[in-house]
């Protein structure tokens, strides 16, 4: 997953950016439309009511509604139907919007009483901004691992062992080693795939502007969805399935069921030579080269026991448990 985020440090800043950008712009829009549904409300009169097309006509559009209303005996014009209001690929909801507010109809409007030339149609949250928020979960996934990524290289290079956790009873020493994700990670990696494949099967099933329940029980599926593969990664953790188990008593190697291997394997101390690093190709990542560190034994035979992207970080690792198998 870190070689997947290693990205060049500008392209990673021009990410954040953008993403920060779009939910700032989101949000700020978001709030407005939860604050004006709270707004006094007067009647107004629709003036004008259009399509506004994007660059590509009947595939992007967008409501345009015009309206005058009086308060406290001052005229004020507005054309908001809602706060963040574009053009979309959603061309059916906008036309639906457009033949419900005919030229010459009532409205109700909302207006801000502090600014009551500051007026909308439709305030409060909806469908759309939920979808929208989904959408750029994956994107936001993408910037939170580019941001902290980095910072996990470093960790992992600089701590003992490499960055494993692990700890000594006396009796044994246990190595968590798991092969790709903390469950932390896990979660985060299935809640933005899941978020990314649901919004595409929502744009297409319902449009841009689903319904608030529609949204609802989409974003329940995807929360679920990833405190499930969180709590199932805990889960194995606490077991101690991804556990390298150093029996110093019994004199004991237990290797966990990662790498090919379908159950645990269990080889005597005496037995191992020792832990070397080779480099090799990914197994279904055509050019990428990982490090493998692995336990070998005099017979000859050998286990790999983690993958590190660098060779530093490695050799670390495998200088580590040189230490502690005493090889």
């Amino acid at each position: 997953m870190l070689r997947f985020l290693t990205v060049r440090p500008l392209v990673a800043i021009l990410w954040i950016v953008l993403i920060l950008t779009a939910d700032f712009w989101i949000g700020f829009n978001v709030t407005k439309q939860w604050r004006a549904a709270a707004f006094p409300t007067v009647e107004a009169v629709v003036t004008s009511s259009s399509l506004e097309y994007g660059t590509s006509r009947r595939r992007t559009s967008g409501p345009v509604i015009r309206y005058a209303y009086v308060v406290d005996g001052t005229r004020h014009e507005g054309d908001t139907f809602q706060y963040g209001n574009y053009t979309s690929s959603d061309w059916q909801w906008a036309r639906a919007m457009v033949r419900a507010h005919p030229v010459g109809a009532t409205t109700r409007v909302h207006y801000d009483p502090r600014n009551p030339s500051d007026s909308v149609i439709d305030p409060g949250l909806h469908g759309s901004d939920l979808f929208l928020a989904l959408f750029l979960t994956p994107f936001n996934a993408i910037g939170l691992g580019l941001l902290f990524a980095p910072m996990a290289r470093e960790r992992m290079r600089a701590s003992e062992g490499a960055g494993v956790r692990w700890r000594d009873d006396g009796e044994k020493i246990r190595v968590r080693m798991p092969r790709h994700f903390s469950p932390l990670a896990a979660g985060i990696a299935v809640f933005a795939f899941a978020a990314f494949a649901l919004s595409i099967l929502v744009g297409f099933s319902f449009g841009l502007h689903p319904s608030m329940s529609v949204m609802v029980g989409v974003w329940a599926v995807v929360l679920a969805a990833g405190a499930s593969a969180a709590t199932y990664c805990w889960l194995r953790e606490m077991r101690g399935d991804v556990d390298l188990v150093i029996d110093k008593v019994g004199g004991a190697v237990s290797l966990p069921a990662t790498f090919d291997r379908k159950a645990r394997v269990a080889m005597a101390r005496a037995d191992v030579r020792g832990v070397e690093v080779k480099a090799y190709e990914q197994p279904g990542s055509p050019g990428t080269i990982v490090h493998g560190v692995r336990i070998v034994q005099r017979s000859g035979a050998w286990e790999v026991v983690a993958e590190r992207e660098d060779a530093e970080s490695a050799e670390s690792l495998a200088r580590w448990l040189r230490g502690k198998l005493g090889v």
